[in-house]
């Protein structure tokens, strides 16, 4: 891992991952932990549990280290990564990277958020235009065609008495 550009590699393989309209947290955080050759990374945050590599305590020696999973001044969760065994430290190089990778899962959980707000939005909004829309065909059927039908029969009537005033008029 220590080559700088196996660093990029890492950070443009999850920025691909993370920029797509579905994000699949499971593929972003193995892709870290199997970069930075780690044997466990979770990302717990609003609403992501995601846990990838062996089970917890598998590795002699592993510390777990955590990394906050954020988006501007607001705390969403943690990014958890654990060293590769018993001594192991995380060189200030990754730990920067864990840092940067943790914000941009924060990004990416934001910007999910916001979808699902969205398309909860666009959803209340076709549901109020089908009421609305109930709503305008309940008082059609039962306030104005009565009185159009009535408006209708009045007309007709008001026909028929002409008719036959008129005849009455002519003496006929």
């Amino acid at each position: 891992y220590r080559d700088p550009d196996d660093r990029y590699q890492t950070l443009s393989r999850v920025a691909d991952h993370l920029s797509g309209r579905s994000v699949d947290f499971t593929r972003v955080a193995d892709d870290i932990r199997r970069a930075l050759r780690i044997p466990r990374l979770a990302i717990h945050a609003d609403g992501v549990d995601v846990e990838v590599g062996g089970p917890a305590g598998a590795v002699p020696g592993s510390t777990p280290l955590e990394f906050p999973v954020t988006y501007g001044e607001r705390d969403l969760g943690v990014l958890v990564a654990h060293t590769r065994g018993r001594g192991d430290r995380f060189s200030a190089a990754e730990r920067h990277l864990l840092r940067d990778l943790a914000r941009q899962v924060g990004a990416a959980l934001h910007q999910a958020r916001l979808t699902d707000e969205l398309q909860r939005s666009r959803e209340q909004l076709v549901l109020a235009r089908e009421e609305e829309r109930l709503a305008l065909r309940r008082v059609l059927h039962d306030d104005v065609a009565p009185s159009v039908a009535g408006i209708g029969l009045q007309a007709e009537t008001a026909r028929q008495l002409v008719a036959a005033g008129a005849r009455v008029a002519l003496g006929g």
